[in-house]
């Protein structure tokens, strides 16, 4: 008998990237808001918010992919799971 078979993996990965520095201030949109509503800002329009590097801002750099291009500072793995599956 010829069983055709195949491996499903599964698993939880987690990973911290370096950080980032901001000035508040050079955020209009961040202006008179505290530390937690800035976050709150960033958790929901980070990908919309352009990057001010410290000269200059470009439309075209956000927030959100500065911090995704940062280095990974740690990575965790966890709930590893592995079964053998008919195909």
């Amino acid at each position: 008998m010829k069983l055709k078979i195949q491996i499903l993996e599964g698993f939880h990965t987690t990973i911290w990237k370096e950080p980032i520095e901001i000035e508040t201030d050079n955020y209009p949109e961040f202006s008179g808001k505290s530390a937690t509503e800035v976050l709150e800002l960033l958790k929901g329009k980070s990908s919309d918010i352009p990057f001010y590097d410290g000269d200059n801002t470009s439309e075209d750099w956000t927030v959100y992919d500065e911090l995704m291009s940062q280095d990974d500072e740690y990575r965790k793995e966890k709930n590893n799971e592995t079964d053998i599956l008919l195909a």
